[in-house]
């Protein structure tokens, strides 16, 4: 009989961080072990109606999941019209990672309150660092990536591992809206800050897990989970690569097969639509998606997750 956990997660304040544990954690909640999240303010009662017992670390209020992330991004001038190398050379100078570091240090204390509250059996950290309250103590733990792999490892033989720019979603709307095709859009926090068309629908937030079966074509900057999940379901895609790992993703899913990578700040109008034209009418690549959709839904990978965490303790 397998032990019941208390098992604390303390993802970054990102929604591509927090998105992968609840997946995580609502398999190991189904399985008998207690769930504590340790998340910034923004998130504060979206994860208790799955079940999660909910801790806040600061006392920012009024602010949408992952909004001082996005604000960032975009004040960094990551998101401009920058090829894979210039973006990765601004990332190394960028103080978004130095933020970060002194966000941990200032919540640090209250991190500590919530451990001896709880007293955790298992740590999952879903973070560019860690706590040193959890990487010291004497139980066990995991980190999980919810960027591409490659970006966690340093090594001249791999590739480099490193939507808020309002001006370019308005660009974007523009092409998509003389589409025959009905279009359905996740905003992102600005999301108020600009119309969409008349054949298009959309909120700052969609459930894309909901969403992508019903979809066609997903047109993605190549996130690691929207690439993920896109496979999961057989969809085709538009990749466009603004920073980071999605460089090395986006490349990948063309060089394989999945779909077309496109730049998002120079492509075209007429590039644009027919790349969706080619993708709805590919019937070779529905099928090859199709098979590599049902390989990963029939992996049983995540309950394979929790059993390796179970065995930690």
């Amino acid at each position: 009989m397998v032990k019941k956990l208390t098992i604390l997660l303390a993802p970054l304040e990102a929604v591509g961080s927090v998105n992968p544990c609840i997946g995580l954690a609502e398999v190991l909640l189904s399985r008998g072990h207690r769930i504590v999240f340790a998340v910034n303010q923004s998130f504060a009662g979206k994860l208790s109606p799955f079940g999660f017992i909910e801790e806040i670390l600061n006392d920012e209020t009024g602010k949408l999941p992952a909004e001082n992330s996005a604000k960032s991004l975009l004040a960094s001038g990551l998101l401009e019209d920058l090829t894979p190398e210039e973006s990765m050379k601004m990332m190394c100078k960028t103080p978004i990672f130095a933020d970060l570091i002194d966000k941990m240090r200032a919540i640090e204390p209250k991190l500590k309150a919530i451990i001896a509250k709880y007293n955790p059996d298992v740590y999952i950290i879903s973070d560019f660092a860690a706590s040193p309250t959890i990487i010291h103590s004497n139980k066990p733990w995991i980190r999980i990536s919810a960027s591409q792999p490659l970006s966690g490892i340093k090594d001249d033989r791999t590739p480099p591992g490193w939507s808020a720019n309002v001006d370019l979603m308005k660009r974007l709307v523009s092409i998509l809206s003389i589409s025959q095709h009905k279009i359905i859009v996740s905003k992102g926090v600005l999301g108020d800050t600009y119309e969409l068309a008349d054949n298009m629908w959309g909120e700052k937030s969609v459930p894309q897990t909901k969403v992508l079966p019903l979809v066609d074509v997903v047109i993605t900057h190549g996130g690691n989970n929207s690439v993920t999940e896109t496979f999961s379901c057989g969809k085709p895609m538009i990749v466009m690569p603004l920073f980071g790992d999605q460089y090395d993703n986006a490349q990948r899913v063309m060089e394989k097969g999945f779909g077309i990578r496109l730049n998002p700040h120079t492509v075209s109008e007429q590039e644009l639509l027919d790349s969706i034209e080619k993708l709805l009418n590919d019937k070779e690549l529905k099928h090859k998606l199709s098979v590599a959709s049902k390989r990963i839904q029939n992996s049983d990978s995540i309950q394979k997750a929790a059993e390796i965490i179970e065995n930690l303790v």
